[in-house]
């Protein structure tokens, strides 16, 4: 039993270091569920993932309990193989946010998601799990805003 588990772990990862070198060129589509632990935002949301052929850019359409409206849009920086059906990536990214309450507001700012990526049926279909801290400024009334942002997804890969 050892001896089979070993040869389909090796031949796992030699596939996987193929399937994932050129990841992030099709198109994607995929959703998640998150949770801030910090900022001026409500805690849990969701949302809607895109990624477009030859754009090298993740975006994201959310909205969360507060009612906030967001944008995010991520450049993946690196990514690589972990080991058999796992991956990693790390980036950079921006935020747009419209606050929907009374006092409508809106914040601009920066994050840098990093994420472990499982691919448990080839290179179409990805979990992931990312964590993206990131700052940001709303901008009436003047104030600085920090987040740590926890995210559960999938994306299906085309």
């Amino acid at each position: 039993m050892k001896k089979v588990w070993v040869i389909v772990s090796a031949i796992m990862v030699i596939a996987a270091s193929g399937a994932f070198a050129d990841k992030g060129d099709g198109f994607a589509i995929g959703g998640e569920g998150f949770y801030n632990f910090s900022g001026l935002e409500l805690p849990w949301g969701g949302g809607l993932l895109l990624h477009f052929p030859g754009i090298p850019v993740m975006f994201e359409i959310g909205v969360n309990t507060t009612p906030v409206i967001g944008v995010e849009a991520d450049y993946w920086l690196a990514h690589g193989l972990v080991a058999g059906p796992f991956s990693w990536y790390m980036g950079v990214g921006g935020y747009l946010t419209l606050y929907l309450n009374p006092n409508s507001n809106l914040e601009i700012g920066a994050r840098v998601p990093f994420g472990i990526q499982l691919w448990p049926a080839g290179e179409n279909l990805e979990f992931f799990l990312e964590a993206a801290p990131g700052v940001g400024i709303q901008v009436s009334p003047m104030a600085f805003d920090w987040h740590f942002r926890v995210a559960l997804g999938m994306r299906y890969w085309l």
